[in-house]
Order: C-alpha cells, then structure tokens, then sequence
C-alpha cells in the first residue's frame, strides 16, 4: 500500500505541474489532490524539492543499464538524453521554474553515481591505484562536462537528435577518461 501511495502523490505532482510551475506548487495541493493527509506526504518525503529529487532520479535510472561500464557508458549517456526528450515537457517544466542549481545538483547527484563506478572498474581493469580526492576530481571533471552539455541542450529546446548530439560529444572526449585516470595514478 505504501508504494501504492507513493506513487499516488508522485502522479498528482506531476499532473498539478502540467498546470502551474513548480515553484508555486504546495504539498497541500498535491495531498488534496491525490487524497493523502499531508503527514502522508511526509511520510514518504521530506519536503517537496526531496519529492522532485525522487521523481528526477527515477526517471533518469529507468533509463540507464544497472551496470553502467565503461563499456556502455556512451549507450547510458544517449539513453538519458532519450529519456529527456521523451519527458520534454516535465523536463522543460522543471528546468523554467526551479533554480539552474538545483537541477544541476540533481542531475549531478545522479551522474555522480553513475561515473564513480565507471571509473572504479576502469581504475581496477587497468590494475591502477587512485587515492580518494583524485578520484573524486576525475569525477567531477567527466560529471559537470557531462551535465553542463545536457542542461545546455535543454536550455536550447532539445532540438538536436540525442544520438547523433552524443556520438559528437563522445567524439571530441575520447581518450580523456584515460589520460585524466592516468595522470592521478598513485606512484607504486
């Protein structure tokens, strides 16, 4: 019952922000409309903006391989802008009404994630050695690049294909992971 509702308030969320922008919505409206007391709501999230970090992350998980490899990376990466294209107007909704900061956050938060695994199995493939802070600027590096290109895409209205948008991009970074990766190597 509890994901049942869950997902009721979600829905009523995302419906009311078809409406209105997001930062004039209220947890009332959205309890009302679903039918949920507001100690429901936060039975399920801490405030609205931890309900939109849910929803962002949800959609944007559905829509890469659990693996996430250095392998199929590029495959992830277009599978995202795919998943923005197709939730174009909640993306829009959100990217016009909130502060720019706090979807990079999300979306940062997200690639974070997703790009410290890739680099921890390329690190352990290559049999190489990262101390903590080094591997954490490699991934801020490879995130705000890979975030900064998506919120520039959207910001333009998301009028370039994905796929062709991404194989450029993949293009002109190719062999950076590498280079980054090996010159934070710990000395043996």
């Amino acid at each position: 019952m509890s994901d049942f509702t869950k997902k009721a308030i979600i829905a009523s969320f995302i419906k009311i922000l078809k409406e209105k922008p997001f930062e004039k919505i209220t947890i009332n409206e959205i309890t009302a409309d679903c039918g949920v007391s507001r100690m429901t709501f936060y039975y399920h999230f801490q405030d609205i903006y931890d309900m939109l970090d849910y929803v962002i992350e949800e959609k944007l998980r559905a829509s890469v391989s659990k693996a996430f490899t250095y392998e199929t990376w590029q495959r992830d990466y277009t599978s995202v802008f795919d998943t923005v294209l197709e939730e174009k107007s909640f993306f829009l909704k959100i990217f016009n009404s909130i502060d720019l900061r706090r979807l990079e956050y999300y979306l940062s938060a997200f690639a974070h994630q997703c790009v410290r695994k890739m680099i921890r199995e390329q690190v352990q493939h290559l049999g190489w050695r990262l101390n903590a802070k080094k591997e954490e600027m490699v991934c801020d590096i490879y995130c705000y690049s890979m975030v900064g290109f998506l919120l520039n895409w959207i910001s333009t209205g998301m009028k370039e294909e994905p796929r062709v948008l991404v194989e450029e991009f993949c293009s002109v970074i190719k062999g950076t992971l590498e280079i980054m990766l090996k010159n934070s190597v710990e000395e043996k």
